[in-house]
């Protein structure tokens, strides 16, 4: 990856790029550069292999001999695929006073807070600083005034998704007025998910009962690594066996699915490494 950018750049815009990368990391800086920077996006179109350059467009016969290894980078050559349409504020509320299709819909909510913050992580979270109450009372406020809209209210809902950051960074009081007022506010279906991304440090007993007792039947658990060097590197709290221990502890207590989230082919990891993490899942 380093060699493609030095050739791509010229010396001056690579010494200032990696002294970016060195500063802030290269997946954040990679991400945003991606957006403004023609030549690192080329980059990310272009794959190697047999020494033959191949793109997503044009002589290349099969799209999927590229991965891109990174969602958050990976905007710069996807959008060139999407279709992008702006909507108004007049817009939207024409949209919300509408009768919603017949299709199953998702509702996501982002917590751009974290307490720690992960080596990997690039997405749009910073580190906690005061109190969430004000954030918390915000996202309360949000689900009222939404979920009076013909579009919200009349028809349910197949998946509410809490993301960020940390979903569960908030204290227990806080996360149980916003769970509350999806509830009050939103309707689901029968077999509807509802789901938050949480860290094991985040989680404890009343925090657990909050979630079984509006309802959320899914957390998705941010392990990214079992082995103590992968531990490290990412920046996550407890070694291996203060996390499998509290993955039964959390497995016993919460009512729905436990999915753990696991990245590979971090820098120096081993082929053992990455069979273990799958043996302890």
């Amino acid at each position: 990856m380093m060699e493609a950018l030095k050739n791509a750049l010229d010396k001056e815009e690579f010494d200032k790029l990696m002294e970016k990368i060195e500063k802030k990391g290269i997946l954040k800086v990679l991400g945003r550069e991606m957006l403004t920077n023609k030549k690192l996006r080329k980059i990310m179109m272009t794959s190697h292999k047999g020494g033959g350059e191949k793109r997503l467009k044009g002589e290349q016969k099969n799209e999927f001999e590229i991965r891109l290894k990174s969602h958050h980078n990976s905007s710069g050559v996807l959008d060139e695929y999407l279709e992008s349409k702006k909507y108004t504020e007049e817009d939207f509320f024409k949209k919300m006073n509408e009768e919603p299709k017949d299709v199953p819909r998702v509702i996501y909510v982002h917590t751009p807070y974290c307490d720690k913050i992960c080596s990997f992580c690039n997405l749009n979270r910073e580190q906690i600083s005061g109190s969430l109450d004000e954030y918390a009372d915000f996202l309360v406020e949000e689900f009222k005034k939404y979920g009076k809209y013909k579009y919200v209210n009349s028809k349910p809902f197949s998946v509410v998704f809490f993301g960020g950051g940390t979903p569960t960074v908030y204290k227990t009081y806080q996360m149980e007025k916003i769970l509350k007022s999806v509830r009050d506010n939103i309707v689901l279906t029968e077999d509807y998910e509802f789901t938050l991304e949480t860290t094991l440090h985040n989680l404890d007993d009343k925090k657990i009962e909050v979630l079984n007792k509006y309802g959320v039947n899914r957390l998705s658990v941010g392990i990214q690594s079992f082995s103590e060097a992968g531990r490290k590197f990412y920046n996550r709290t407890y070694g291996s066996i203060e996390v499998i221990k509290r993955l039964q502890e959390l497995k016993e207590k919460f009512h729905g699915e436990v999915c753990i989230d696991i990245i590979y082919n971090y820098p120096n990891q081993t082929v053992e490494e990455v069979i273990n993490d799958a043996r302890v899942i």
